[in-house]
């Protein structure tokens, strides 16, 4: 096989790959966005949805305010004491044996 022909087709596969392990990568997110009914303590912030009971960080937690802006730490402020429908992000867990469901973001518009 000639020298050019042998470039190009080194060229292609490795193009190949690439769109095949990008294919591959966007089959399976581990980050999930859900809705579900929040309720708010002042010690403790839980939503329930798609039959799991998540448990929200009270701090140190990413969230989306109503007018758009983004905060990396902090309560959110949609989530008053009481109970709220809340939009919010999490990523499941494997520990060894244990698995949970992490949340990672909320947003609150």
């Amino acid at each position: 096989m000639p020298s050019a022909r042998r470039d190009w087709a080194v060229r292609l596969l490795i193009v190949a790959a690439i769109l095949v392990a990008y294919f591959l990568g966007t089959l399976r997110p581990t980050v999930q966005l859900h809705t579900g009914t929040g309720y708010a303590a002042e010690g403790a912030i839980s939503v329930e949805a798609d039959g799991w009971t998540y448990s929200i960080p009270r701090d140190d937690m990413v969230w989306i305010d109503q007018q758009g802006s983004w905060h990396d730490a902090g309560r959110p402020n949609c989530l008053p004491i009481g109970s709220v429908t809340v939009k919010f992000a999490a990523d499941e867990v494997h520990v060894q044996d244990s698995t949970w469901r992490q949340v990672v973001w909320v947003d609150c518009r």
